[in-house]
């Protein structure tokens, strides 16, 4: 992002546990502190104040909290505006974006408690004008894609970008090169008439701009229910899980197996699609009603 003079907050990475400490002392803003490992979209932590940095960052790189994932470690300038997930497909040439997603990251309602791979997401965000989009896709994307081809790796396949809109216009937090969870649950609904199959084989063969993208113009949402305790280690797991007859314009979605036991966090989402907004919000906790299970992490309608 620094070579290619892309918007983002500060930052700076780390390999090693000393240079981090006193990098931290330095600060006069609060931090993010990013594990640069797969950690399943939970790889993110939230200091409160510098000595729960100090903290954090010691049971990363000293501890190994997370294993080998916390080897390097990235300290970021904390951002409390609006995130977004923008998702576009890119053949290596051609780019073609979907509506943005925002999803919920903290465990409980009200913005709080642990960072999780996500509690809930709604698309399109009802929040984000055009105006927004054709900034983000100046300032960001395509200087993002334009980068990769000059430094010779065009980027073929899904970008997920995570932008933060600020009063200074957007600023990159994050790149995944996957789909996002649990955006994508909820941005699927949105196409119509669209081979997704077909679309991602035109992104290795050089023919997006060919390939058929519809996409509603309704809301779609997605809310999440797991086991109490998730995302930390001790969690409860192997709880039976209870289906009642879903409505039908419901759908529900086992992340991990086809098992019906609780296992992880993400386990269930259901997701109907709406052309009001608000609207698809209510029917969507009310769908939560159709599964429970013993000591579940109970969705309220504030979280979203």
């Amino acid at each position: 992002m620094k070579r290619h003079v892309l918007p983002a907050a500060a930052y700076e990475t780390f390999n090693s546990y000393a240079k981090p400490k006193q990098y931290l002392e330095s600060l006069d803003y609060r931090v993010v502190i990013k594990v640069d490992g797969l950690e399943a979209g939970k790889g993110v932590v939230l200091p409160v104040d510098k000595e729960d940095a100090h903290r954090a960052l010691e049971e990363i790189m000293v501890q190994g909290r997370v294993g080998s994932a916390g080897d390097s470690v990235v300290i970021e300038e904390y951002v409390d505006e609006n995130e977004i997930s923008v998702p576009t497909f890119s053949d290596g040439k051609t780019t073609r974006t979907l509506p943005p997603g925002q999803d919920h990251k903290r465990a409980y309602d009200g913005d709080l408690g642990t960072n999780t791979g996500g509690m809930g997401v709604y698309a399109p965000v009802p929040f984000v004008s055009a105006t927004d989009m054709e900034e983000i896709e100046r300032s960001i994307l395509r200087p993002t894609f334009r980068g990769l081809e000059l430094d010779g790796r065009p980027f073929v396949g899904m970008l997920f970008t995570g932008v933060m809109l600020t009063s200074s216009g957007p600023k990159v937090i994050e790149y995944n090169a996957r789909f996002g969870d649990p955006e994508t649950q909820a941005l699927m609904l949105l196409l119509k008439d669209t081979d997704l199959s077909q679309v991602l084989l035109s992104c290795t063969n050089g023919s997006l701009s060919d390939a058929t993208i519809d996409v509603s113009s309704d809301f779609a949402c997605n809310v999440t229910v797991t086991a109490a305790g998730c995302p930390l280690p001790d969690y409860i797991k192997g709880g039976a899980i209870v289906l009642h007859p879903l409505p039908k314009d419901k759908h529900l979605h086992d992340r991990h197996s086809t098992s019906l036991l609780t296992s992880s966090y993400s386990r269930c989402a259901n997701l109907p699609r709406q052309h009001r907004f608000r609207r698809r919000a209510a029917r969507c906790f009310r769908g939560t009603r159709a599964f429970c299970f013993h000591n579940w992490l109970k969705p309220t309608r504030s979280r979203l």
